[in-house]
């Protein structure tokens, strides 16, 4: 697997494993996904992942425990997408999952479910990632992942150009404030760039089989969603400034 290139032609080279939650984040990268490729195609029942993970959750430490914070989100991670498995299967999260997540997602401050962050930021995609899914739709979802991760990454860089542009503008210095727009506009035709390719090259039938895992989670909260990014808004708003709003009377 160390040889799999995306579809933007980059490689990936697994560094090494990362796994907060010892067993429990070894279920959900090297099982899971096969779980819930047999639970698609009939030959699973969702009690195989609450069975297979109820001796591990009570070894799982206290936030307080783990040292590193990006450990923590990680751990948090695992956890989360075992909820997600058990109830975009048909199933019911175990209470002690339940507050487990709770309680590490009080520690780190954030919501306890998946977000739009969680699949390119927390997860180690070059490293050790995790999926939903495996064979070729493993590699498409983490290609998603990936892609998602670069738009973020561009539309950083345009949101820095773009204050660098205003504080252009207010000192008088027109020229960078020029140079600066120029690589903003660049920077968005990257981002059109590579949500282009990815949906002209990932099957449709790959996205709906893991988007699936992605939704709405049962004890109130919405899926990830790109629709979450503050990238796109942040950029609406510092060249709309005040008139942004004009557009939504």
């Amino acid at each position: 697997m160390s040889d799999r290139k995306l579809f933007t032609g980059a490689e990936v080279e697994r560094v090494g494993p990362a796994r907060p939650l010892g067993r429990f984040s070894d279920f959900v990268v090297d099982q899971m996904p096969g779980v819930l490729t047999r639970i698609r195609r009939g030959d699973g029942t969702v009690n195989e992942i609450a069975v297979r993970v109820e001796p591990m959750i009570r070894l799982i430490p206290r936030p307080i425990f783990i040292n590193v914070p990006e450990e923590r989100d990680l751990a948090l991670l695992d956890m989360l997408m075992v909820d997600a498995a058990i109830v975009h299967s048909g199933g019911q999260t175990s209470p002690e999952l339940v507050e487990k997540i709770e309680i590490f997602a009080n520690r780190t401050g954030r919501i306890p479910s998946l977000t739009h962050e969680d699949f390119f930021f927390v997860n180690p995609l070059n490293e050790d990632p995790r999926t939903f899914t495996t064979g070729r739709i493993g590699r498409s979802e983490l290609d998603f992942y990936e892609a998602h991760r670069r738009t973020e990454n561009v539309l950083d860089e345009a949101i820095g150009a773009s204050m660098g542009a205003l504080d252009g503008l207010v000192t008088g210095d027109e020229e960078r404030a020029f140079h600066l727009i120029q690589k903003v506009a660049i920077g968005l035709d990257d981002f059109v760039s590579i949500m282009v390719d990815l949906n002209h090259q990932m099957p449709t039938e790959h996205f709906h089989v893991f988007r699936q895992y992605l939704g709405v989670n049962p004890r109130g909260y919405k899926g990830a969603s790109g629709a979450f990014t503050a990238g796109l808004p942040t950029i609406d708003l510092l060249f709309a400034g005040d008139r942004l709003f004009v557009y939504f009377d």
